[in-house]
């Protein structure tokens, strides 16, 4: 098997955050690099890691919004 898929979740509600992470984590050929609860700590994440899929609840006032694909995307066009 190759290298594992590596994963940030983002969500600002910790619960769905750490709840989310643990099943990633626990599933065969992914692996959990960075966690986030704002646009600022994800994009830290992003320009640290070499990261492959960002789940993102990009629906929550104050935190995420639906321009944070393109943001990500300008900082690591593989992801």
């Amino acid at each position: 098997m190759g290298d594992p898929v590596q994963v940030v979740v983002a969500d600002a509600q910790v619960l769905c955050r750490v709840g989310l992470c643990h099943v990633l984590d626990e599933t065969e050929g992914m692996s959990i690099v960075g966690q986030a609860d704002t646009t600022e700590e994800l994009i830290k994440v992003v320009q640290r890691e070499k990261v492959d899929v960002v789940v993102v609840d990009y629906n929550q006032p104050n935190h995420f919004d639906s321009g944070i694909a393109r943001k990500i995307k300008e900082i690591s066009p593989d992801t």
